[in-house]
């Protein structure tokens, strides 16, 4: 990893170079946002683009660029955003896991109908934008594009039936498009995606045939993942422009953006429940409750100091995901719940401030991330980092975290009983961009592959 982009200088570039788009080529770029605008959730991803469509404008002008977010709607095409809200707490990204939807999901499936029944959908969604297309001008404020745009898909794209025509339209009328990739999962780990169909391999690599050539570059967010997509690449055909796909990669930010420090407050009394008095460290996990996460992992090095005799505390923050009803079911009928096991679904970045500063170390035992930015957040708040030994945590993590191996528990008990003997310093003076620089270091990167992917 470059670690210049980790201090005064994000984006990797020479230092007091002229603003990117003061020589021509990429003027305007368009961050499009609209699963992140709809849905209102506050995982990964979705803190990702709310973090760079918010800071784009403020950033862009510095590179010689206007920047803000674009959603689309069927009816008036892709519409400006300027500002996209923080939630106030956090929701459940699969509300209905385990409950009569998923079974009547299931019945679907089990009969042939479901897949059928997602085709005939998205072609009628594919047929109203087709439909609505010619009467978007009466609407006033579709964005007109033209040469020098580049409209970036930020966010989901594979979920839903993305409007793939309105790509062509940018292209025709002069823009490009780029993409930014958050992983490769779903292709390379697809036992973590069983039941979540839309996520399944085969689903992933068709979207991903579709979208590598709809696209002029795309941007990675680490090094790992550029890593995988090459490695994807190379089992595939050829792209029809005959020319490996541009890709780089950048950083994210380590700010809470919901974090406001004018309303900080005190502390919340649950607190002192979950991280103070006696019971030894408390570990930390952050993240939607999925396999890939692995929380069954930290739950059984805390079952394993338990039976030793030993004290040790867990504490949960994030929401019900996709195959995870017996992992659910355990929590909640857990013995320990509420003394030494802690599940905390809806917490706003206030809080979960809070958690970082007050947590022994943020537990997180993945079997496979594309960045993990909870790592980032963590040491961010002076909270140290214990992780699973993967590429993309050492990539993060670098010297300042501590790793263990996921071949058994051992590693990781070991890191809880060292706290509790009082190794376990807390990391200072630790740098890492801020999202101002983030988005200056994505917007510098969409400028120079946008020349590069010009080129013949």
């Amino acid at each position: 990893m470059d670690r210049s982009r980790l201090h005064g200088n994000p984006s990797g570039a020479p230092e007091g170079r002229e603003p990117v788009g003061a020589t021509g080529g990429v003027r305007r770029v368009f961050l499009e946002c609209t699963r992140t605008r709809c849905d209102g959730l506050n995982t990964g991803i979705q803190r990702v683009v709310r973090n760079l469509v918010n800071q784009a404008p403020q950033v862009a002008p510095a590179l010689g660029l206007t920047s803000h977010g674009v959603w689309f709607d069927p009816f008036r095409g892709f519409q400006p955003v300027r500002q996209l809200a923080a939630p106030s707490v956090q929701r459940n990204t699969h509300t209905r896991s385990g409950t009569v939807f998923r079974l009547a999901r299931g019945l679907l499936d089990g009969f042939g109908c479901l897949e059928t029944m997602r085709r005939v959908r998205q072609q009628l969604r594919q047929a109203r934008q087709a439909a609505l297309r010619p009467w978007r001008a009466w609407g006033g404020r579709e964005v007109q594009w033209q040469s020098g745009d580049v409209l970036l898909l930020a966010d989901q794209t594979f979920a839903w039936a993305f409007p793939w025509k309105d790509l062509e339209r940018v292209r025709r009328q002069g823009g490009q498009v780029g993409l930014l990739i958050y992983d490769m999962i779903p292709v390379l780990y697809p036992q973590f995606f069983k039941t979540e169909t839309l996520l399944s391999r085969d689903r992933w690599l068709q979207w991903w045939s579709r979208v590598r050539e709809e696209i002029d570059f795309a941007v990675a967010i680490s090094e790992s993942v550029v890593a995988d997509v090459r490695q994807i690449d190379a089992g595939l055909p050829p792209r029809r422009r005959g020319s490996e796909l541009p890709l780089r990669s950048f950083v994210l930010g380590a700010d809470l953006d919901g974090l406001d420090p004018a309303a900080q407050g005190p502390e919340p009394d649950w607190l002192e429940t979950v991280f103070g008095g006696k019971g030894g460290p408390t570990g930390l996990m952050v993240g939607t409750i999925s396999p890939r996460k692995n929380h069954v992992f930290a739950l059984d090095a805390c079952e394993q100091i338990w039976r030793g005799g030993g004290d040790a505390r867990l504490a949960i923050v994030g929401g019900v995901g996709w195959d995870s009803e017996g992992l659910v079911q355990r929590l909640r009928q857990h013995p320990e719940l509420g003394r030494r096991l802690f599940w905390l679904e809806r917490v706003g970045d206030r809080e979960l401030a809070h958690c970082y500063r007050r947590a022994a170390a943020l537990v997180t035992p993945s079997w496979a991330e594309g960045f993990n930015l909870p790592i980032v957040e963590a040491l961010h708040q002076g909270c140290p980092v214990w992780a699973s030994d993967l590429p993309v945590h050492r990539e993060v993590g670098g010297s300042v975290a501590r790793y263990f191996p996921l071949d058994n528990v051992g590693g990781l008990v070991a890191l809880w009983q060292r706290a509790a003997a009082g190794d376990n310093p807390r990391p200072c003076n630790f740098h890492w961009p801020d999202w101002s620089q983030s988005c200056q270091s994505l917007l510098r990167q969409v400028v120079d592959l946008g020349a590069e992917s010009r080129r013949p």
